[in-house]
């Protein structure tokens, strides 16, 4: 697999480093940096993000606010502060990475992997399916995978919802149909800026079911999580 690496940064960073991937499990050595990430957190980070943002067509740089390993208050008061830092630095500044080339990326059929996603959950046979019970099951609106949502309305501009969404103080690959951003990225977790989310509650239910095949699992009621969609220009998601 080849990599192009980043070969120019923009001005006005903080201190920061490039950070090349260790060795992967399979031999693969890598050389060449495919991330830069600041040495500390930023007090004005949604600021940053949406400058680099506006500047991404010129740098080939995607912006990420980036999460490391969390670790608790208790952890943090009984541990000395280097390990915090080591933990609080991963997997980023380590390099615990593997990435993929884009050309990869853009060769997957999603409508096919989301509906197997799809048919592991709502049976139960995938290895990280979630178990409905018989009792809940009827709760999921579609036993057959839904398809692919194509919404028609106009919206907002992408990148100005992403950018007023995060910087804002309370709120902190680009997905067409919704006008989504990637925003912010961690070992276990996503968060997308949405320019265009669902109108309708026939809408939401399906793009319900997206999230679901992507998540494997939902906290509470799907038709419930639906509704909660409707209008909501943020999509969180973690896996446990």
């Amino acid at each position: 697999m080849q990599f192009t690496g980043i070969h120019a940064l923009p001005p006005g960073l903080p201190t920061g480093r490039l950070v090349v991937p260790a060795s992967a499990e399979d031999g693969q050595i890598y050389t060449d940096p495919v991330l830069w990430v600041s040495e500390e957190p930023q007090a004005a980070a949604g600021d940053l993000w949406a400058s680099l943002l506006e500047q991404r067509a010129e740098t080939g740089l995607w912006p990420l606010l980036l999460l490391g390993v969390y670790v608790g208050k208790r952890v943090r008061e009984m541990v000395p502060e280097e390990l915090v830092r080591g933990r609080t630095h991963r997997p980023w500044h380590v390099g615990e990475l593997e990435p993929v080339p884009a050309e990869g990326i853009a060769d997957v059929d999603v409508g096919r992997v989301l509906a197997r996603w799809w048919r592991e959950v709502v049976t139960g046979t995938g290895e990280e399916a979630f178990d409905f019970g018989e009792e809940a099951l009827p709760e999921v609106p579609f036993r057959d995978w839904p398809g692919i949502v194509t919404l028609s309305g106009a919206g907002s501009d992408p990148d100005l919802t992403a950018s007023r969404i995060v910087k804002s103080p309370e709120r902190l690959r680009e997905l067409e149909r919704f006008g989504a951003r990637v925003c912010v990225l961690g070992i276990n977790r996503l968060v997308m800026t949405v320019a265009r989310p669902p109108e309708t509650f026939d809408e939401a239910r399906r793009v319900a079911a997206e999230h679901l095949a992507f998540r494997k699992a939902f906290e509470n009621n799907f038709d419930e999580y639906a509704r909660g969609l409707i209008g909501d220009q943020v999509w969180f998601f973690w896996w446990d």
